[in-house]
Order: structure tokens, then sequence, then C-alpha cells
């Protein structure tokens, strides 16, 4: 199924929500993560499954934190415990910040949502999503609404993004920031531009948008399951064990 991570519905009313909803599934779309930023007051799965009536898309629930220090991001993260079916992504220029989010077991994403940012995207920060099988969120959102004299810069920083992954497409998610209902693009487009302009292989473009999206959303429900237990965990049946020292 394809997917796109970044969907903003804020600000607008039910029916600019349908409409809009209504256009990611005709370009081919199956399922969305509808963004939210934090908010300590706001009832994030209340709105979710008011959208969700809305529409036949699956609709999965995103927060972003822009936290100003590691201290603000630690306060908003404690108020998050309810909603573990939801990604959590974190949206920052600073190194400490991004950093710690990396490491942080209870996030999922970081999120690049503007192209300027990329020069705090370095190789030691994509080592840490690799090790701890975060995800790098990528939009192409730059390239869409850049004028003619500067597109050509913004095709050139996205390259740099790709080669500093070094094509390790597996923490790749494509969020598309479509603020504009005319910026949003279907996700065989999105292939097309992966492969042809940014010179990814047909199954590494197409892992953006199905593949590690699911691979997202299996994570979130193993992590609302009570039973679940992250990597690297293993139970050890001692009464089994006991069993067999007696035999």
């Amino acid at each position: 199924m394809f997917s796109n991570t970044r969907v903003l519905l804020n600000g607008l009313t039910d029916e600019e929500i349908k409409k809009k909803l209504n256009i990611y599934k005709f370009v081919g779309f199956h399922v969305i993560f509808v963004e939210y930023n934090f908010d300590f007051n706001f009832e994030f799965r209340a709105h979710l499954n008011k959208l969700q009536k809305l529409t036949t898309l699956k609709l999965v629930g995103k927060i972003a934190f822009h936290p100003v220090s590691i201290k603000d991001l630690k306060k908003k993260l404690q108020k998050v415990q309810n909603y573990k079916d939801f990604a959590l992504s974190v949206v920052s220029n600073n190194k400490e910040i991004l950093t710690f989010a990396a490491n942080d077991s209870r996030i999922d994403i970081i999120s690049f949502t503007n192209i300027e940012n990329i020069k705090d995207l370095t190789p030691g920060l994509i080592s840490l999503l690799k090790q701890f099988e975060k995800f790098f969120e990528i939009s192409i959102i730059d390239i869409l609404i850049s004028h003619n004299n500067n597109r050509s810069r913004v095709f050139r920083e996205i390259y740099k993004i790709l080669k500093l992954v070094n094509h390790n497409t597996k923490i790749l998610l494509f969020g598309g920031s479509e603020r504009e209902n005319f910026y949003i693009r279907g996700p065989r487009e999105i292939i097309s531009i992966f492969h042809s302009i940014f010179n990814l292989n047909l199954a590494q473009s197409k892992r953006i948008v199905r593949e590690n999206p699911s691979e997202l959303m299996n994570r979130l429900i193993s992590r609302n399951n009570p039973d679940y237990l992250q990597t690297g965990v293993e139970i050890v049946n001692r009464f089994k064990k006991k069993d067999k020292e007696c035999g």
C-alpha cells in the first residue's frame, strides 16, 4: 500500500479536509499519516477518529515535536504515553536535539521539512538513525514551490541527502508536506522522480512510499500491543529450562 507520511490538515474546515483526502485517494495513496503539531491540551485520537469518518483511506496519527531544547522535548514526550499507536517525529535544526531524538526509543522519525536545514544532517546522525532503526523523512515540496532559478539548487541538495544516506533507502520515508492541493503528487509520480532524477533504482524508489511506511505501521501496531517486547529482548522459558534440568 502506498503511503504519504506527512499530510497537513490543520486549519482546514471539514469540507476542505474531505476534499483534500479525496485527492490523496484519487492520485493513488492508500494510507496517509495525519500530522499534528504537539499540543498539551489537544485530543489527538478523538480528532483522528473524526477525520476517519470523512474518508475510506487508512489514517494513521503522527505527532510532530518542535522542541526548543532537550529538556523541552523530554517534557513533551512524557505527555504522549497514551499515543503509542501514533508515529512520533522531531523537527529541529539543533544538532544536540537531533542526536538526542535519534537515540530516544520513543521517537520514530527525524523530519527535515525544509531543504535549508540539510546542513544539520550529518554522517553521524545518519549512522545513529541506521543503528537505532529510525526513519528519515524527506519531501520534494521545495522542488514544487521553488522558482526556476532556485530549483536546480534544491535538486542538488536533495541529491546530497540521498548520497549521504548512501542510497540506504530502508530509512527513508516520503512526507509530502503539501499545504495546497495542487502540490499533491501521486506515489507513482514520486517513484518516477526518485528513479529518473535521483538515480535510485525502482525497488529503492518504491520502498520509500510503500515498504518503509508499512514497516513503520507494523512497529506502531506492535508497540501498542501490551505483550510487545522491543527488538533485542528475549523471553527465557524458565519452566521449560527447569524441566530439562530435572530430566
